[in-house]
Formats: C-alpha cells, sequence, structure tokens
C-alpha cells in the first residue's frame, strides 16, 4: 500500500513538473519572431514587475501594492508600459518599483523609466538550446545610463533586466510583438 501511495504521489509530481520547452512553437511564429528581431521592429508589453526587494520595499505595508502583489512581484496588466526597438533606437516608458541611489533635480520625468535614444554596444545572440535570443545593449537618458539585457523566447515571452546607474536592479516578464509604424 505505502508503494502504491509513493507512486501515484511521484507521478503527480512528475506530471507537474512541466518546462516552458514543452511550448509548442511552429516553424512559421519562430520565423517571424526572428524576423522581427533582425529588423529591429519590436515592442514588448509587459505584464508584471520584479524589483529587486530591498529593506525599504519590504517595510511597506502590503495593501500599497494591492490585491496578488507584492514587494517583488507587481502586476502591470493595467498599467500601460512598453519597450520599443525602432531601428537603432530605443524607445522606454516602464513604472520603476524600487529605490532610487541618486536623484537628480533636473528631472521632469516621472519616476519611471523614460528612454527616448539612440542605443549603444547592442548585441543579439540566439541560444538555440534555450529557445531564446538574448539582446544586450546600453541607452541613456537625460540623469542615468541604463543597460538592458532582454530575454526572448521563441514562445514570443519576455524578460527584460534593468541595470541603472541611480537605481536598483529590477526585471519585466512580458510579450513581444511587432512594431508597425504608423502612417
Amino acid at each position: 500500500m505505502k508503494n502504491f501511495i509513493l507512486l501515484v504521489f511521484m507521478t503527480l509530481f512528475l506530471m507537474n513538473c512541466k518546462s516552458s520547452d514543452s511550448i509548442v512553437v511552429s516553424k512559421e511564429q519562430r520565423k517571424e519572431l526572428h524576423t522581427w528581431i533582425e529588423n529591429k521592429a519590436f515592442e514588448i508589453e509587459s505584464h508584471r514587475a520584479n524589483p529587486q526587494v530591498s529593506n525599504g520595499l519590504n517595510q511597506l505595508d502590503s495593501s500599497i501594492f494591492g490585491a496578488g502583489n507584492n514587494a517583488s512581484s507587481i502586476n502591470l496588466i493595467s498599467n500601460p508600459n512598453f519597450l520599443r526597438i525602432q531601428n537603432d533606437s530605443v524607445f522606454v516608458h516602464l513604472p520603476y518599483y524600487g529605490t532610487r541611489h541618486m536623484i537628480s533635480h533636473r528631472s521632469s520625468q516621472s519616476g519611471g523609466i523614460q528612454v527616448n535614444a539612440e542605443m549603444k554596444n547592442y548585441s543579439s545572440v540566439y541560444q538555440k538550446a534555450k529557445n531564446r535570443t538574448t539582446i544586450k545593449f546600453e541607452a541613456k537618458n537625460a540623469n542615468e545610463v541604463l543597460d538592458f539585457t532582454l530575454a526572448i523566447f521563441d514562445n514570443q515571452s519576455t524578460t527584460i533586466n534593468v541595470y541603472s546607474s541611480q537605481r536598483s536592479t529590477i526585471s519585466y516578464d512580458g510579450r513581444i510583438s511587432a512594431f508597425v509604424k504608423e502612417k
């Protein structure tokens, strides 16, 4: 009887241990995604922000984040945001949750991450074994230098990591789509 219960438990456990590799992506979808990346014409909309948890964030009352959110994971579904790459330029409008190390009084920006600039040190590498393209670049706004690392998976899910000269690190989970320039 013990062996039977153990067998059932192990079977259920292993059935729930799926990886994202089990998501089937057609050749057409993969080709379309890689075309967006090669042409540098795509947009990412994030649905979740993952700030680096600091003592200050942990001390905030959990009700400030809203239902289903906490200091390390914040839902962005009703919060308009984007990271858009168009040729050699990047346009970013992302909310920021975390610790700022320096505050510039010259800033007319909100507390979010906002960039409209040319990308520097752009690199893109596809890792077939992980079904992922990693894009790295640097961008500068009026007050800080930002390093971006984008992980774009073949199933069109994304992770954006933002490293700043003036803020704690933050990451965003989202989805990629083609950027079509409005006429």
